[in-house]
């Protein structure tokens, strides 16, 4: 028969898989009647408008849109002109352990966006984006901690103390903002918007009662023109702020908000007047450290018993933190062109990826940087790469959870070489160390033990390498008080070689 036994139950998200996928998506696009001939592309300027994600059994499907401006100088004479080229894009993400019931937490990037001219009406836009996705799937946890009534069946129980880090709610939340929004004093007239940015940055989060509170801003750029053909940006800092429900308590909160779509439309009658509105999903996780009691191991002196149990996989907060790198890369003239002012600088995060040297973790994030800058042939658009790199002491059994992104406006300054851009990153992380905890699952009891009128009431046992007195009494089905009152011994403590008297007690 099974034994009752108190349980403690655990409620908490699994990452079942953290994936990662990368695509290409490409498509031509003829340059529509209002706008003039390409002679040289300038910029392209792309963002990935993520509107769908669904967990199926074994796969994940997202979708939505890439939208990419490109800033093109016309053939022959005239003003920077700019054009929106749509990419619809699906991607499928596959793993066996998805089901229906996941939730996808993705994180979108565009690792690089190529135009290619193919006549002054026809362009190729290429675009390689990744999507990094991290699995998660709720799991309710039953663990046994103490075995009820355990004098009545002779039992003897060791119990534990189970101690993780756990995800203790995974949520998302779709919401949008509209404002209208004003030119600055001391900004031209803007005769045209050519392109349009927007990031979303998380600022605070925090768990008050059963909510998750958190802040953040939409950082929205614009590249004007005005109206002698002159280029200049606006930013516009969108502040916000949300409430999820349904949250548990915990230490760590994690949000990431994602810009599903976005519309900047300039008045017609104030043209330094914008309506703008965004479409946002929020994702949000809290993570806690719990401690559970546990059954970890146990014996009876008077009944057979069977258990089922197993080593739970567990981890442990080690570290939270953050820290700031910065690091110069340069975005060389193009042949043939050189100095000049920076107009307009954009920062986009490529892959990331950890590597290990010599006792530390590296942290890498690549940085694609983009400007553009007046030279004395007109504008002139500017491309660089680097990485930005954190490193952490690591020992082997941990794991490292991070994020990087861009925490202060980037500065350029101007060489014989090119433009050096100084970009720095906040690097955010989480040191776990994994392990395991023994648990007990279910106990049965079976037939009584039988002592026969020959079985010694008392046998002698060397203690050998690595046993403990538990060990010992376990394997007898005896108390340890009971061995410790007959050997004489005043504490637990036993070393190999030590000759043990275990009075038998089962009859």
């Amino acid at each position: 028969m099974d034994l009752e036994c108190r349980q403690e139950t655990v409620v908490c998200w699994d990452a079942v898989s953290r994936l990662k996928v990368e695509r290409e998506e490409s498509g031509e696009m003829i340059v529509p009647d209002a706008c003039p001939d390409v002679g040289t592309v300038l910029a392209a300027r792309p963002r990935l408008l993520l509107q769908r994600k669904e967990a199926m059994t074994g796969r994940g499907e997202l979708s939505g849109l890439i939208r990419v401006g490109v800033l093109y100088r016309p053939e022959g004479e005239g003003d920077p002109a700019a054009m929106e080229v749509t990419l619809p894009f699906s991607a499928t993400a596959e793993h066996p352990a998805l089901t229906a019931e996941c939730l996808l937490w993705a994180e979108p990037r565009i690792l690089s966006a190529d135009v290619h001219l193919l006549n002054s009406r026809k362009v190729l836009v290429k675009v390689i984006y990744c999507l990094e996705i991290t699995v998660y799937r709720a799991r309710t946890e039953t663990l046994l901690s103490l075995v009820e009534d355990p004098e009545l069946w002779g039992v003897r129980q060791q119990t534990g103390m189970m101690r993780g880090f756990f995800s203790v709610s995974v949520q998302e939340k779709t919401f949008t903002y509209q404002d209208t929004l004003t030119l600055p004093t001391g900004q031209p007239d803007p005769a045209e918007v050519l392109l349009t940015e927007a990031r979303c940055l998380c600022t605070e989060a925090r768990v008050v009662g059963d909510k998750l509170l958190f802040k953040g801003e939409a950082a929205v750029d614009l590249l004007c023109r005005d109206g002698e053909g002159g280029l200049f940006p606006v930013r516009f800092s969108l502040p916000f702020s949300q409430v999820m429900e349904g949250e548990s308590d915990g230490d760590v909160c994690r949000t990431s908000v994602l810009i599903t779509d976005m519309t900047c439309l300039q008045d017609p009658e104030d043209c330094r007047t914008f309506r703008m509105e965004l479409s946002m999903t929020a994702q949000g996780e809290v993570c806690r450290t719990v401690e559970t009691p546990v059954l970890s191991d146990l014996y009876s002196m008077g009944y057979e018993v069977e258990t089922e149990g197993e080593d739970l996989p567990v981890c442990d907060l080690k570290e939270r933190d953050e820290a700031r790198e910065t690091a110069r890369i340069l975005l060389p003239w193009p042949a043939g062109e050189a100095g000049g002012s920076c107009q307009d600088l954009h920062v986009r995060l490529g892959r990331s990826r950890v590597r290990r040297e010599e006792g530390k973790l590296l942290l890498a994030q690549e940085v694609c940087v983009s400007a553009l800058c007046e030279s004395e042939a007109g504008p002139v658009g500017l491309e660089g790469t680097g990485e930005i790199v954190h490193a952490l002491p690591a020992e082997e059994g941990e794991l490292c959870l991070w994020t990087a992104e861009p925490c202060q406006e980037p500065a350029a300054r101007a060489d014989a070489q090119g433009l050096e851009a100084a970009v720095t990153l906040n690097f955010r992380w989480l040191r776990l160390e994994e392990g395991t905890c023994p648990v007990i699952r279910r106990v049965s009891l079976g037939e009584k033990l039988q002592r026969t009128e020959d079985s010694p009431s008392l046998v002698i046992r060397a203690v050998r390498e690595g046993q403990t007195l538990w060990d010992i009494a376990k394997a007898n089905s005896a108390a340890q008080e009971d061995i410790m009152a007959a050997s004489g011994l005043t504490g637990e403590e036993i070393f190999p070689g030590q000759m043990l008297l275990i009075p038998r007690t089962a009859g």
